[in-house]
């Protein structure tokens, strides 16, 4: 009887093993294709709606007039500004808190930082339309609270306005300040105090180092966190549409959900699909530009040992006051004050503002009269999205990510490029278009 040789046994082996490993990358690749592919589906689905006259699946005929009457409008520029001023403010405003607040925890002595830590972290999570209903009943120029005093101090002219693209800019801010304190964080609790040793050594002070040695060191991630978050500003919906809405303040986000929805009529979906191949252009540059800042971000990094201390800078009995004050102020502006008076609105049976005398109103009747069986529904969907979402989520982010970071095929920057394509772009664009798919196609 025949034997093969151990040779031959070795290299069969070999061959079997390089076939698993084979299959089980291309597979990482075919799961990993999965999110790409239904951007793609969707942009194509976007591009044909747009071009079409009618409702899809009831007679239809291919024009260009929807790009005429969105190009041809000037109110359509007007917009894009607002857009551009909205996602500026938002992104000055996230970074004047989300640094400083990061420095503070990360690398000084500052008191009760796991406390703070879990506030920055609670701001996150609280929906930012909670944010903006509190600012509304703060500062709108018809039922604002303080325009309210303000006018009984100084006259009807007497207005302070969170309807415009700076108040609401403002507002978003406050509402992504943690995502630039978490972004940030991490980059200063990592970084090398080599060259802050070296800085100090050399009579260099805390504001001088944090300037000239400090800020410079973690700039890549202040600089990604900052094109993030004005990605996210230019695609924001929710706090441009509780807002600007009601004084007809539109970004792109609130006039394609304008052009889309129409009340008491058929909806129209040409032109916002439209005006989403204007914003999907703009996402290509947008992450185009985000993804070449990531590869070029290794510049910045330092040549280091194999491990150090970080010696965290004394504040100092006043410092930790002035520390604890700004932090203060933030919470206060983007947690408290809106919380407090959107629970003191619930507690009213008619809108009015914060007096010893309105404390006799304080009823809890409006809950009762709430539309339980609703709510409940509403609950039992969040739940479902609440475990489906993430699910689904890290099933499909594990290969990419391994695509992206570990493979080293050329299709990674097509898969980075893609998969953060829809960070760029409102969520109603590609709302619209799942929904015409599932409806038509």
């Amino acid at each position: 009887m025949a034997t093969l040789a151990p040779e031959k046994i070795s290299r069969r082996s070999i061959n079997w093993r390089t076939r698993i490993a084979r299959s089980e990358r291309a597979g990482l690749f075919i799961v990993a294709g999965i999110i790409p592919m239904l951007v793609i589906f969707l942009v194509l689905i976007t591009f044909w709606t747009s071009v079409i006259e009618g409702i899809p699946g009831a007679g239809t005929a291919y024009t260009f007039n929807h790009y005429v009457a969105v190009y041809a409008d000037p109110f359509t520029y007007t917009a894009l500004l607002n857009t551009g001023g909205f996602a500026i403010v938002t992104t000055l405003v996230s970074l004047l808190f989300g640094v400083p607040i990061a420095w503070l925890v990360e690398r000084t002595t500052m008191c009760f930082k796991p406390f703070l830590y879990g506030m920055m972290v609670l701001g996150l999570i609280i929906p930012s339309f909670f944010v903006a209903m509190g600012w509304i009943l703060l500062l709108h120029p018809r039922i604002g609270f303080f325009n309210f005093w303000l006018q009984q101090l100084f006259g009807p002219s007497a207005v302070v306005s969170v309807t415009t693209v700076t108040g609401m800019g403002f507002v978003q801010g406050l509402s992504l300040a943690p995502l630039a304190f978490i972004m940030c964080a991490a980059a200063f609790r990592a970084m090398n105090p080599a060259l802050e040793e070296a800085a100090a050594v050399h009579g260099m002070g805390t504001f001088t180092t944090l300037r000239r040695v400090t800020l410079p060191l973690v700039f890549p991630a202040i600089a990604a966190a900052a094109i993030y978050i004005f990605v996210i500003g230019v695609a924001a919906f929710d706090i441009p549409a509780i807002i600007g809405l009601s004084s007809r303040l539109y970004t792109f986000s609130t006039l394609i959900y304008v052009k889309a929805l129409v009340p008491d009529d058929i909806p129209e979906y040409g032109i916002p699909a439209a005006v989403g191949l204007l914003m999907f252009i703009g996402a290509m540059v947008m992450t185009l530009w985000y993804s070449r800042f990531l590869r070029s971000s290794e510049r910045y990094q330092i040549v280091a040992g194999k491990a150090y201390k970080v010696e965290p800078f004394d504040l100092g009995s006043w410092g930790n006051r002035a520390a604890w004050s700004y932090c203060g102020v933030f919470l206060l502006l983007a947690i408290g004050l809106p919380l407090l008076l959107v629970g003191w609105a619930s507690l009213m049976p008619f809108l009015q503002p914060p007096s010893v005398r309105a404390l006799e109103f304080i009823s809890f009747d409006q809950f009762r009269d709430l539309d339980w069986d609703q709510l409940l529904r509403g609950a039992k969907n969040t739940v479902i999205l609440m475990l489906l979402v993430p699910t689904v989520t890290i099933f499909l982010a594990i290969p990419v990510a391994w695509v992206i970071v570990r493979s080293g095929s050329r299709l990674r920057y097509a898969y980075e490029f893609l998969v953060f394509l829809p960070h760029a772009m409102p969520a109603i664009i590609f709302g619209v278009a799942a929904l015409i798919a599932a409806l038509f196609i």
